[in-house]
């Protein structure tokens, strides 16, 4: 009897001993919900790239896209207008205020720039902002946004001091 009280009071120990060592560890969370959930966008800027990949292999690198998160709802971007339209105004960016929602592993944009600008800046609005955007990566250093799992279309944002 003396022999299985020893037993399981060593039993008790060790368990108590992991359990107290398993409550001081932070928790580990490499997902990009939890990642995204823990960051606080309001109040921080970002700057980045937009890269278009396509299915024959040839693959483009737009810039700067610029984004400002004022609030946990709004913000504004900056970012270049479409690869369709003339030469002269390939280094334009549009800039346009937006309101966003955080869920889950997502982020949605909404703008009413569509309405405010001409029929040429609205396609680059469409493909750089508004909509649904799938979080690769969110650290308080790097986001990166893709449109799906296969997305051609990725934005890489790096965190802006002020």
């Amino acid at each position: 009897m003396t022999y299985l009280r020893t037993l399981a009071t060593m039993a008790l120990t060790v368990l108590m001993l992991c359990c107290i060592t398993s409550c001081d560890q932070e928790p580990n969370s490499n997902s990009s919900k939890d990642q995204l959930d823990s960051l606080q966008l309001a109040g921080t800027r970002w700057a980045g790239r937009v890269v278009e990949e396509y299915q024959d292999g040839d693959r483009i690198d737009r810039g700067p896209y610029e984004i400002v998160f004022f609030t946990p709802s709004r913000g504004q971007v900056a970012f270049p207008i479409d690869k369709t339209l003339s030469v002269d105004k390939k280094d334009f960016t549009v800039t346009a205020y937006f309101q966003y929602k955080v869920d889950s592993y997502e982020i949605s944009f909404t703008t009413n720039l569509p309405e405010l600008v001409s029929y040429e800046n609205i396609s680059a609005c469409k493909k750089y902002l508004v909509g649904k955007w799938l979080v690769r990566k969110a650290t308080n250093d790097e986001i990166i946004l893709c449109r799906d799992p296969r997305s051609e279309t990725i934005i890489t944002l790096k965190r802006v001091e002020r």
